[in-house]
């Protein structure tokens, strides 16, 4: 059985991450700071962590644990220890544990931009410390594992959706394909904050859960979906769908002073030059699912 080291099991896509290799035959080791992890690494004890903590080889290390783009704001000190420091520690902890293949979960935000062409050869340029501190990560494990033979895959995905694995446990609501949704279901209406024309990339959580190194060496891989909308018109889309699937009419609010709106200079493309990656999953299949899950309460 080949084992993976997984860090951020209990967030949502931690979850996903977990679910997926445990159903695959893998041995799922867990690193995080809740209790029901494996390996204890909380940022606030900054503990040290060695090959005396595993009692198994280790295959490969699937990293996601990252401060969100919502929670990042409460301590810059905590963001670059769990988006920066961490990954360090685990790049000498994949050395020494001789693994072979290294999973990190980066976003499309290190690119800094909402619209154009981007691909794994565009200039990253980000502009908040979100998108900062995965880029400072990619550049650790650019610069570390190739030279060690340890294949190295750097995810950067878009707006990531998915029906969550555990609802119980869910804290993601702050992001849009989860807020409008639930507030459909519940309130009967969807309110935009802005006027809603800039776009976004939706991709199913499958592709990015699913990836796979495909060289030895490091690589980048943009994933994306197939899904490209502007808020106003996923708002809509979910209307549609919504009305279609259960027959509930939902209404679409905009602000009243659109002074400042967010114009929308082009449309968001992606190239794959360097990889054979198609997406799969719809985004409209997505809301069926997920609107199910408020339907029965309504």
């Amino acid at each position: 059985m080949r084992t993976i080291l997984l860090t951020g099991a209990s967030g949502y896509l931690g979850q996903h991450f977990k679910r997926y290799y445990i159903n695959s035959g893998w041995q799922v080791i867990t690193l995080g700071r809740r209790v029901e992890d494996d390996i204890c690494w909380d940022a606030q004890v900054r503990r040290t962590i060695s090959a005396s903590d595993f009692s198994c080889p280790i295959d490969r290390i699937v990293h996601c644990a990252a401060v969100n783009e919502t929670m990042i704001k409460k301590s810059s000190e905590t963001t670059f220890d769990v988006n920066v420091t961490l990954t360090r520690t685990l790049c000498n902890l994949a050395i020494e544990l001789d693994v072979k293949e290294f999973i990190y979960i980066s976003t499309f935000h290190v690119y800094g931009v909402s619209s154009g062409t981007v691909g794994p050869d565009a200039i990253c340029s980000p502009i908040n410390d979100y998108g900062l501190t995965h880029y400072l990560s990619e550049e650790i494990l650019r610069n570390t594992l190739p030279r060690a033979q340890i294949a190295t895959l750097c995810l950067r995905p878009t707006n990531i959706y998915g029906i969550p694995p555990d609802m119980s446990i869910f804290d993601r609501w702050s992001l849009v394909p989860f807020d409008f949704i639930k507030k459909a279901m519940e309130e009967g209406c969807i309110r935009l904050l802005t006027a809603g024309t800039q776009e976004r990339n939706f991709v199913d959580v499958c592709n990015v859960v699913q990836a796979e190194p495909q060289q030895s060496g490091f690589e980048v891989r943009d994933v994306y979906g197939n899904d490209t909308l502007t808020i106003k018109g996923f708002a809509e889309l979910i209307a549609d769908v919504i009305k279609e699937v259960h027959q509930l009419d939902i209404s679409i609010e905009k602000p009243n002073d659109l002074k400042q709106t967010e114009s929308n200079i082009g449309p968001l493309q992606f190239s794959n030059s360097r990889s054979s990656y198609k997406p799969e999953g719809t985004i409209r299949e997505f809301i069926k699912r997920f609107s199910a899950i408020f339907c029965e309460n309504i």
